[in-house]
Parts: structure tokens; C-alpha cells; sequence
């Protein structure tokens, strides 16, 4: 799991809702795995599951994935903070 100190409550005025659409545009892909959707097909492919939410004041992304497969897993997901 990577807790995000920042949620809803620090969304500029002028764009409500931009923690949460951070949120989501965050698993469409990044420059070593571009593919959209391409970290939940892996997660899945590894009996897995993945999620996130967007509270007050913190974002939690969190997965869940095969042992064998978290080397790979753990890639993809640093990949998305970096």
C-alpha cells in the first residue's frame, strides 16, 4: 500500500475533485509499462486484486498479488510514483 498525504480537502477551488482524478488517471500507465490497464491485467494474471480511494486528507493505493509475482508487481507500482 503508498499513502498520499493529500485528499479531497486540499483540492484547489478551481478544481473540485482533482485528488480523486489523480486517483484514477494514476493506473493508465507509465514509460516502462505504457499499456492502459496493463498493471491490473498483471495483478490479475497473479490472483490478485487492486484498488485505491481518495479520502479527506490521504489517497491509498493498495494490492494484493501471488508471492511469486510481487518482484514484478512491486516494478509496475513504484513505476507509478516515480
Amino acid at each position: 500500500s503508498m499513502n498520499v498525504a493529500v485528499g479531497s480537502m486540499s483540492n484547489p477551488v478551481e478544481w473540485p475533485g482533482l485528488a480523486h482524478f489523480c486517483e484514477h488517471m494514476l493506473f493508465l500507465g507509465t514509460k516502462r509499462f505504457p499499456g492502459e490497464g496493463e498493471f491490473e491485467r498483471f495483478i490479475a494474471a497473479n490472483a490478485g486484486s487492486n484498488n485505491a480511494f481518495t479520502g479527506s486528507e490521504e489517497t491509498n493505493y493498495f494490492f494484493s498479488v501471488n508471492g511469486d509475482a510481487l518482484p514484478g508487481a512491486l516494478t509496475r507500482f513504484a513505476d507509478f510514483f516515480t
